[in-house]
């Protein structure tokens, strides 16, 4: 007797996968850098003492959560079309706030007692420019294909994602000349 499927693969997609398992990856590294922030006395416990940032690495690690469960549900249930907006506005949302928070420690650390010397990677939410750029690439991967089909499409997708990385490059590099 031959298992019968009635109804075509509906859930997410090798793009869906993807960020779902990077952001398990970014939130794993968020817990590290919350658990190296207790050192005594150290560039990170002051940066942590500073307003807004534990509340950007909360609402930071609520959005891997997030995405992570929102995969999960759209697995699991017919929800597919909220689970997928979801995910891309919590994509959009994760982006944004990792230059934010950039932005507001580049800020304090010109105008304070230490140094953050691991800018633009840490001490930021989802590991800096490298969760802006998961995001980023997960939002081209999701963004309409035209004509292009197949390889095609993931193969101007692809160079489009690493733009994105030579872009954020470039932005930070100016940023931090001025």
């Amino acid at each position: 007797m031959a298992l019968r499927i009635r109804h075509a693969y509906d859930g997410p997609g090798l793009a869906d996968w993807l960020v779902a398992s990077a952001c398990t990856l970014l939130f794993a590294a968020n817990i590290q850098t919350n658990r190296m922030r207790q050192m005594v006395q150290s560039a990170l416990s002051y940066y942590f003492d500073t307003p807004w940032v534990p509340q950007m690495h909360l609402v930071g690690n609520v959005i891997d959560g997030a995405i992570f469960a929102f995969a999960a549900v759209w697995l699991m249930t017919r929800f597919t079309k909220f689970a997928e907006v979801a995910m891309i506005v919590l994509a959009a949302v994760g982006m944004v706030l990792c230059w934010v928070e950039l932005v507001y420690a580049v800020h304090v650390s010109t105008h304070s007692i230490y140094v953050l010397s691991d800018l633009p990677f840490q001490p930021i939410n989802n590991v800096g420019v490298v969760g802006a750029q998961v995001f980023g690439s997960y939002l081209i991967l999701k963004s309409a294909s035209g004509s292009l089909k197949g390889w095609r499409a993931w193969l101007v997708k692809g160079a489009l994602a690493v733009g994105l990385w030579l872009f954020q490059s470039v932005v930070w590099h100016v940023w931090i000349a001025r």
